[in-house]
């Protein structure tokens, strides 16, 4: 006789073993078109923060939340737009990345040379800091489609492993008929 436990172990093994071969899809379609499949995951991850900011503004507007509405609402506001953005600038989210790095490179850099009466290793090691982020910023701006590729094949290779990880326990979890 079947009990709960038995039919939901079951059918628990069949979801894991479905889950990892829609991993195993994402890998291969990663590993055929990086490039693209990194752009779509960045166009997901900007409706996701719209989404959150839209919720978190609903959220603002409940009686239950009057005291925190400000804060609710500045947070809805900055994850509407920020979604909005990188939905809109979606294939220019790894050149933003690397402006980012180099900006803060510098930044790190001239706030170094500007704390001369610091120790010098702690200095050192800002500017040290400071400089390697500069270049890797101004790199990946320059090479913004090679590091994208070089992004998604990793990932490609991270969803390979999950996927094929993931049916592998799923095989073995397998009731015995």
């Amino acid at each position: 006789m079947k009990t709960l436990k038995t039919s939901t172990t079951s059918s628990m093994w069949l979801l894991l073993l479905i889950c990892g071969a829609a991993l195993v899809a994402l890998s291969i379609a990663v590993f055929v078109n990086a490039e693209r499949v990194l752009g779509l995951l960045i166009y997901v991850a900007g409706a996701a923060l719209f989404g959150v900011g839209a919720v978190l503004g609903v959220n603002a507007l409940l009686p239950a939340h009057r005291e925190e509405r400000a804060r609710l609402l500045t947070l809805a506001a900055g994850n509407v737009l920020l979604g909005a953005l990188v939905m809109i600038f979606s294939q220019f989210a790894v050149i933003f990345v690397g402006i980012a790095l180099a900006v803060d490179g510098a930044g790190a850099v001239l706030k170094a040379l500007h704390r001369r009466k610091e120790e010098g290793k702690i200095r050192l090691a800002e500017m040290l800091l400071g400089i390697i982020f500069f270049a890797l910023g101004v790199v990946v701006v320059v090479f913004h489609g090679a590091i994208q590729t070089l992004i998604g094949s990793a990932l490609g290779l991270l969803l390979l492993i999950a996927g094929l990880s993931l049916s592998i326990v799923a095989l073995l979890q397998r009731p015995k008929s």
